[in-house]
């Protein structure tokens, strides 16, 4: 972001609400689309749309999956509007629906678009699918061992051609890589503790995943396991920064309490502040990792809030009202131009979008969010 760009749009924090809602007019809904609803947010009077009716489930995939078109112009989620639950597409400029999949037993939080977009991965019951974003019928990459579930993880590498998955068994779990061109899938950790938030480290071909509520762990494709020093306490949202020489993740140092920190740690091992937080309890960074989109954990504040990273700012956007703030799955489109979570506020789960171009510098179309 440019120093000189967020100087002014810092300056727009200390605004009341209502002149930052005139100077950042609500668009109108395409014609069309009766279940999209644009409303002023009670606390920030900032223009929010809701994109799906909450007479029907709609949920957004894991903050860690892919759901976003690189060209930030659609959207893949799950959904139970046309009958029984199956991954949609929705198109961000028309807010048109449609469904792509034809699952039996779908799982919503795990549904990632490959980097390269010619298909996208979802648990269909105990079989990881690939079908194509357009449309059509899937094919089986991978079937979960016999007597393991599913775990909540699916990570799918920058390459398009790595995937990696959590099966478990009760409190066994297994940290399983699948190669797409072919070969036999490998286990690479076992054990008795959750294994989840897994993601591919950029450029290099290997992995970091949370073990438990407080391990770190990063694993190479053909080498051993092993835990990072970091700062005591339970953690969340485990990403790479963009060149991969570092993992930036959510610090909540109390049990019980949702006070949190932003901290970053190399695969060496230094672990650093970034940025202490208002409560935050999941986060997801833009595409230069540059500004963060976060929800908070607070009851009395339930706030999806950014924060510029290099200044340490943090702005109130709207209140998100989750029943569980950790399913929010908060998120950029690659273009940072806009911020999308979910919400059971009014009913059932429904997606939510905010224009920020006139807070966040686009960034340019890299590979999907």
């Amino acid at each position: 972001m440019k120093e000189s760009r967020w100087s002014r749009r810092a300056l727009l924090s200390l605004v009341p609400g209502a002149a930052l809602a005139q100077l950042r007019p609500p668009d109108a809904i395409p014609a069309g689309v009766p279940d999209a609803r644009r409303y002023l947010d009670p606390s920030t009077e900032f223009p929010v749309t809701r994109l799906t009716s909450p007479s029907y489930s709609s949920t957004l995939p894991r903050y860690f999956c892919r759901a976003i078109g690189r060209r930030s112009n659609y959207l893949l989620f799950a959904s139970d509007r046309f009958g029984s639950p199956q991954v949609l597409r929705m198109d961000l400029k028309t807010l048109q629906a449609r469904a792509v999949s034809e699952a039996a037993e779908i799982n919503p939080h795990l549904i990632s678009l490959l980097p390269d977009e010619r298909g996208y991965c979802y648990f269909d019951g105990n079989s990881l699918m690939l079908a194509p974003p357009g449309g059509g019928k899937g094919r089986a990459l991978w079937q979960v061992s016999p007597g393991y579930e599913p775990g909540d993880a699916l990570a799918v590498a920058d390459d398009s051609q790595n995937v990696a998955v959590v099966e478990r068994n009760g409190s066994r779990h297994r940290l399983v890589w699948i190669n797409l061109k072919g070969g036999s899938p490998k286990v690479l950790v076992e054990c008795e503790e959750a294994l989840s938030e897994v993601s591919f480290r950029p450029v290099q071909m290997s992995l970091a995943y949370r073990r438990g509520e407080a391990g770190l762990w990063t694993c190479p494709l053909d080498g051993e396991a092993r835990e990072l020093r970091k700062a005591d306490g339970r953690i969340r949202s485990l990403q790479w920064n963009t060149d991969g020489q570092a993992l930036v993740y959510l610090h909540l140092p109390e049990a019980g309490s949702f006070r949190s920190e932003i901290r970053e740690v190399t695969p060496q091992g230094e672990d650093k502040l970034v940025a202490r937080t208002s409560q935050y309890i999941q986060f997801s960074r833009n595409a230069d990792g540059t500004v963060l989109a976060a929800a908070s954990g607070s009851k009395a504040a339930p706030y999806v809030l950014i924060m510029v990273r290099r200044v340490r700012r943090e702005l109130a956007l709207c209140e998100h009202k989750a029943s569980d703030p950790e399913r929010v799955s908060i998120r950029f489109t690659p273009n940072s131009q806009r911020v999308l979570f979910g919400s059971d506020r009014d009913g059932k789960p429904a997606l939510y979008l905010m224009n920020v171009e006139r807070l966040v510098e686009e960034t340019e179309s890299g590979s999907a969010q």
